[in-house]
């Protein structure tokens, strides 16, 4: 008897000492729906990482099929316009025959914070890669620091 209340004494007290981290992990969210068709790419990974004090939000996405999007914006202190917007800011390829060499529109912060960033987007996607034309894309983005 007195064995089982040394054991369940020492349990309780092992249970209460316990300090459980809570590890988490940046989460990301990526909705791009391609002008004319039905539906957003549904996305099988999306990598999110935003470090609030260097500005720097990094984002990539690859769909159920070939699809891949690239996010990586430096320095972003403010909402607003990101000027003059890059592919090495954005790129989206459907990983087969649309390969764009040029990019423009407007891709907006729409929120900011040490927890998270936000954007949307509104792009055109020059192509003239195996004669596939040009797309515009739109959407929204955004990296979710779980502090």
């Amino acid at each position: 008897m007195l064995l089982r209340i040394a054991i369940g004494l020492f349990l309780i007290c092992n249970l209460l000492g316990c300090s459980k981290e809570n590890i988490t992990k940046p989460y990301g969210f990526l909705n791009l729906r391609i002008e004319g068709q039905e539906e957003d790419i549904k996305w099988e990974t999306v990598i999110a990482k935003w470090i609030d004090t260097l500005g720097n939000a990094d984002l990539e996405a690859t769909s159920y099929y070939f699809d891949r999007c690239n996010i990586h914006l430096k320095n972003i202190t403010g909402l607003g316009n990101v000027n003059p917007l890059t592919l090495m800011q954005f790129y989206y390829t459907d990983g087969l025959d649309f390969q764009p060499y040029a990019i423009s529109g407007t891709l907006s912060i729409t929120e900011i914070s040490d927890k998270a960033i936000r954007g949307t987007f509104n792009l055109y996607l020059d192509n003239n890669f195996n004669g596939a034309s040009g797309r515009r894309i739109t959407g929204d983005f955004g990296i979710i620091n779980a502090k």
